[in-house]
């Protein structure tokens, strides 16, 4: 991995202060390393069993989300695990260990991967399809955290992180990270987290917003009324969307289909398991490999295919679903981000990790976002004793010099 050129020493020495700083009151949002020349980290290519790993990690956090959510979840698993990656790179031991086996890859190799897929992914091949990805991460100025600059240079090289100095109890804060959201995600989601997901006790805040916005290669050749049957088996009048220009696929129970975008490299895809098959087991049965294999699925026929027009919000707590899934200690006091900052661990743990999604798909295209949010927070100090004065006590005030009592009491009520 390349690191910072030489060039940039005394910058990141100024920022090193900037950041440790107690109390001091920086601009309150300012990219840091705006002026700093970071040599990209980038892999060359990925392989199968590569993408198969993160094929794997996708369905595992989705399994995870339904497993809390059956009212239409959408999620964007590329932008969960970026922020899960930049997370991983401040972690260490056990916690680390726990994100690497949900990834399927070394930390090092996600960074790699996930910097040469943004580039792939915006290459989009066609003006009438846009994906753009950002990523920022936001750290106390107050408190005497002295965060590590090869912490600092491995989100720089890899995500391309912005990064802020800030202090969290400001108020004004929560603005800020909801104007950059809402910026980074065409205005599509207005609002990442509210007032209370961050005080003075906040350690640090990763951001990673996506956005697509794309136009059929063929549009739909037909809209009519339709009907739509809801999971509780309630019928729903829609707009039905009806095309003979898509792919038809076969598996087992369940049949696929899918249509292309503008330019051929997006594509839609949907898959309707058969009526004895509830759909939530279907996904969670799912794997990388079968996902990938669709293509190789394809029977040559003529399709006539209806998808009904929708657009949505989803809005999720993703600690349930990330624990339910085996990541477990970034929650608690078994945290290891002593990669992160010159801390013990325990020090630091993860409070919040919300993930926000938009979608909006009709005849002419698709525009779709998310945006995902983690921060940490500091633990609170473990004591090796604890007296809670909870019951009738004695109590006395006492002459310091001679150790006597000038009164003394038991106290059996508070009133």
């Amino acid at each position: 991995m390349k690191f910072l050129k030489s060039t940039a020493a005394l910058a990141l020495a100024v920022l090193m202060l900037a950041l440790c700083a107690c109390g001091t009151k920086v601009e309150k949002v300012r990219d840091l390393l705006c002026d700093i020349d970071v040599d990209r980290v980038s892999a060359a290519g990925i392989d199968e069993n590569e993408s198969a790993a993160l094929a794997d990690a996708y369905l595992r956090i989705f399994g995870g989300v339904i497993t809390e959510d059956k009212n239409s979840p959408l999620i964007s698993p590329l932008s969960i695990i970026t922020a899960l990656g930049m997370l991983a790179d401040g972690t260490a031991g056990n916690t680390r260990a726990q994100l690497e086996e949900l990834f399927g890859l070394k930390t090092e190799e996600l960074d790699a991967l996930l910097s040469y897929l943004d580039a792939r992914l915006r290459d989009t091949g066609s003006k009438n399809v846009k994906f753009t990805s950002a990523n920022s991460l936001w750290l106390t100025n107050n408190g005497g955290i002295k965060f590590k600059t090869s912490y600092l240079e491995r989100v720089k090289a890899s995500y391309a992180a912005e990064i802020y100095a800030v202090n969290f109890a400001d108020p004004t804060i929560p603005d800020e990270i909801n104007s950059w959201v809402k910026k980074h995600t065409d205005g599509m989601i207005e609002k990442m987290i509210e007032p209370s997901d961050v005080d003075g006790n906040t350690v640090s805040a990763i951001l990673n917003a996506l956005t697509f916005d794309a136009k059929w290669e063929k549009e739909f050749e037909k809209v009519s009324d339709g009907t739509f049957a809801s999971y509780t088996g309630d019928e729903r009048n829609v707009s039905m969307m009806f095309s003979s220009d898509c792919r038809y696929y076969e598996l087992d129970g369940a049949v696929g289909i899918s249509k292309d975008y503008d330019g051929g490299k997006y594509r839609f895809e949907a898959i309707l398991p058969d009526g004895k098959t509830d759909v939530f087991d279907f996904a969670k049965n799912l794997d990388g490999k079968t996902i990938m294999s669709l293509p190789e699925r394809e029977v040559k026929t003529s399709v006539r295919v209806g998808v009904p027009k929708f657009s949505l919000d989803c809005d999720f707590d993703l600690i349930p679903a990330l624990t339910s899934i085996g990541i477990t200690d970034v929650f608690g006091g078994a945290a290891d981000f002593s990669e992160l900052a010159e801390i013990k661990p325990g020090e630091i743990y993860v409070d919040k990790a919300i993930h926000k999604t938009h979608i909006e798909l009709d005849e002419s295209g698709t525009k779709a976002a998310a945006a995902t949010y983690i921060s940490t927070r500091k633990n609170a100090v473990m004591y090796e004793k604890e007296v809670i004065l909870d019951r009738p006590f004695l109590y006395m005030i006492v002459d310091a010099e001679t150790n006597l009592p000038v009164f003394i009491g038991i106290l059996t009520d508070v009133k």
